[in-house]
């Protein structure tokens, strides 16, 4: 820092130019960690359809334990019963 008013006025200019540009890209970071968040909350719901497909294969793999061959014929194991 040099001593003189003159320069003090245009470091207390610089200095207010560099805060704001910081909180300018502090706005541009946040904006962006919103957009992102946003696009997570969308992937979350893709993979709450990639649960059911589980489930749904879980069923077929049930299905497929339960079916038995009988002489090729598929039979339930409930119908033997």
């Amino acid at each position: 820092m040099t001593f003189g008013h003159g320069n003090c006025q245009i470091n207390k200019n610089k200095n207010k130019n560099k805060n704001k540009n910081k909180n300018k890209n502090k706005n541009k970071n946040k904006n962006k960690n919103k957009k992102k968040k946003k696009k997570k909350k969308k992937k979350k719901k893709k993979k709450k359809k990639k649960k059911k497909k589980k489930k749904m294969m879980m069923m077929m793999m049930m299905m497929m334990m339960m079916m038995r061959d009988f002489g090729g014929r598929r039979v339930m194991l409930a119908q033997l019963f």
